[in-house]
């Protein structure tokens, strides 16, 4: 009788350990949910930054519509008013490229102002030959596209206002440009060591400019439109 009252403290003793283990399968349960939920919310996220991807500067915008990154150009009551294009995407860079002259960010459709922000959009593009800026563009930024080598084509649209210092610095291919009527200032060297062009067609105001501007150019013809 003993025995018999032993064996059954031991089987009702493991049958209520048993009970107990199986009562902390839903506490696991219910943190597996959780990291799920976590993993879910990281993914929509990553989803989300996969169109549009804002990084540290809040002003830098990377979308997957483009083939370049922008900064916004903001007014004095910090509105946007245009982008920039900031840097082209080194997987995007073809022969030829054309900038757009339209942005479209959040819904809205903002007109691109400026190429370049002080540093090279295309910078030692060995395959770059052409680009087209179009007649929204204000400005190109010094140093935009510098040592670009096979550039043989540059078409400068009229709106274009200014042209930054060695903006086309080293682009040894290129042999003419027409910088349009409505540019009101060009930075030293913007063309400078293109040492193969030989005609460019500018207004008669940079007239005395034209040493330093396009410095290294020993083939030049000026044709000067007044």
């Amino acid at each position: 009788m003993k025995k018999f009252l032993a064996l059954f403290l031991v089987i009702c003793l493991s049958t209520l350990i048993f009970a107990s283990c199986a009562g902390d399968g839903p506490s696991e349960t219910t943190g597996s949910g959780t990291t799920g939920s976590s993993t879910t919310a990281g993914t929509t996220a990553t989803t989300a930054e996969e169109t549009t991807h804002v990084s540290d500067d809040p002003q830098i915008v990377d979308s997957l519509d483009y083939d370049y990154v922008v900064r916004t150009v903001l007014d004095d009551n910090k509105k946007i008013i245009g982008v920039a294009v900031f840097a082209w995407k080194d997987k995007k860079a073809t022969e030829s490229i054309t900038i757009d002259s339209e942005y479209v960010l959040d819904g809205v459709t903002y007109p691109v102002i400026q190429v370049g922000v002080g540093q090279g959009v295309l910078s030692f593009q060995s395959q770059l030959k052409s680009i087209t800026i179009p007649g929204s563009v204000k400005t190109i930024a010094k140093r935009a596209f510098p040592t670009c080598p096979a550039l043989t084509t540059l078409n400068l649209s009229e709106g274009l206002e200014e042209i930054g210092e060695m903006a086309f610095w080293g682009c040894k291919s290129l042999e003419s440009v027409t910088i349009p009527s409505t540019v009101k200032t060009i930075g030293s060297n913007a063309f400078a060591d293109c040492n193969n062009l030989k005609s460019v067609t500018i207004s008669r105001a940079f007239e005395s400019q034209i040493d330093d501007i396009f410095a290294g150019c020993p083939n030049l013809t000026v044709t000067y439109i007044d």
